[in-house]
C-alpha cells in the first residue's frame, strides 16, 4: 500500500528488478508491470518514454515519446493513503467516468506538449488533470499552490491521483523563481512539505553501478 507517497509502483520495479539482478536473469518492463498489476493498479513507470497505459488492466496504449526539459519541484501535500483500500472504493468507478471530459482534454495537451517539446503545454494538461481529481481525492491546498505557482512562472501542477504527492513544473529554461516560488508555498501552505527538486525524465528501470 502507499502510505502517504506516490512511489509504490517505483519499489515494485526496483524490488523486482534487485532481485532477478541477484538471481542472475533479467527481468522484462511487461513482467513487473503484471506483478504490480496483481498488487494494486499501476502506471507506465517501468516502460521507456512517457507512456499512454490502463492504469487498472496494464495495457499498453501507446508511447507519447520523451518529454521536453521540466524541473519539478516535489512537494507532500500531507495526509496518507492506503492505495488498496482507495482503489477498492465503490464510488471510484462512477467518479472517474464522471471526469473523463476533463481528462480527455488533458491527456491531449500533454500529448501536444510531448510532441511540440512545449513544456507549458505540458503543465497545462498536468494542472487539469490535478484539478480533475480533486471531487475523487481532494489535496485542500492545492488551488492556493496553482496560483502561487502561477505567480512564479511555473507551467503546471501535477498531482498523484491516489496519493499525496504534488509537483510544481517550470521550464528547465525558466526555472530562475522556483526557489523562490517552494519558499512562498511552504510558508502559506504549512502543511505542505517539500522534499526535493528534480528533472523529468521518461520512464523505465536500468542497474546502477554493479560490478
Amino acid at each position: 500500500a502507499e502510505e502517504g507517497r506516490a512511489a509504490s509502483g517505483v519499489d515494485i520495479g526496483a524490488a523486482c528488478l534487485a532481485k532477478d539482478q541477484a538471481a542472475g536473469r533479467t527481468i522484462e518492463p511487461a513482467e513487473i508491470c503484471r506483478i504490480a498489476l496483481d498488487i494494486e493498479p499501476t502506471d507506465g513507470i517501468f516502460l521507456s518514454g512517457i507512456t499512454q497505459i490502463d492504469h487498472v488492466t496494464g495495457k499498453l496504449l501507446r508511447s507519447l515519446g520523451t518529454p521536453p526539459p521540466i524541473t519539478i519541484a516535489v512537494l507532500d501535500a500531507g495526509g496518507e493513503v492506503d492505495t488498496i483500500d482507495f482503489n477498492q472504493r465503490s464510488d471510484l468507478g462512477s467518479l472517474n467516468r464522471r471526469k473523463e471530459p476533463e481528462v480527455q482534454r488533458a491527456l491531449q495537451l500533454v500529448e501536444q506538449g510531448v510532441r511540440n517539446g512545449d513544456a507549458a503545454l505540458v503543465g497545462a494538461g498536468a494542472t487539469l488533470s490535478a484539478l480533475a481529481n480533486q471531487p475523487i481525492l481532494c489535496k485542500p491546498a492545492l488551488e492556493r499552490i496553482i496560483e502561487i505557482s502561477r505567480s512564479y512562472g511555473a507551467v503546471g501542477v501535477n498531482a498523484a491521483h491516489s496519493g499525496t504527492v504534488l509537483g510544481v513544473l517550470f521550464d528547465s529554461a525558466r526555472a530562475g523563481g522556483l526557489s523562490d516560488c517552494v519558499d512562498a508555498i511552504c510558508r502559506e501552505c504549512p502543511e505542505v512539505r517539500h522534499f526535493h527538486t528534480v528533472r523529468l525524465v521518461g520512464g523505465g528501470l536500468s542497474i546502477i553501478g554493479g560490478s
